[in-house]
């Protein structure tokens, strides 16, 4: 069954106040890039497609990026020392400690 164009996040751009160009061109819905035909944004939207967050649905080019989403945004193993905030990178902690509990380096 042939997905709708509202429902792939398809959508011409409103013609009030743009020019020619910007009137024919279509914006992505996932990422907000723009494309001069349908068949350049059909194709792109298949990279939205490849490589989906199970928890918040979110798309990525690579699994490589999807993994590294998994770590930032839902996999919290460290927590801060002083206000508790937890985070998926030890670096990530280290930065918050230091700039934002302002916890000495140890």
């Amino acid at each position: 069954m042939t997905k709708s164009l509202h429902s792939r996040g398809i959508f011409p751009k409103s013609s009030f106040g743009e020019t020619q160009t910007e009137r024919d061109s279509y914006k992505c819905r996932f990422c907000a890039k723009t494309f001069n035909s349908f068949k350049a944004m059909h194709r792109h939207l298949r990279v939205h497609d490849q490589h989906r967050c199970k928890q918040c649905n979110q798309g990525f080019k690579s699994d490589l990026l999807l993994q590294k989403h998994n770590t930032d945004h839902h996999t919290f193993k460290f927590p801060c020392s002083s206000c508790g905030k937890l985070f998926g990178r030890k670096f990530t902690l280290k930065r918050h400690e230091m700039y934002i509990c302002k916890v000495s380096a140890r």
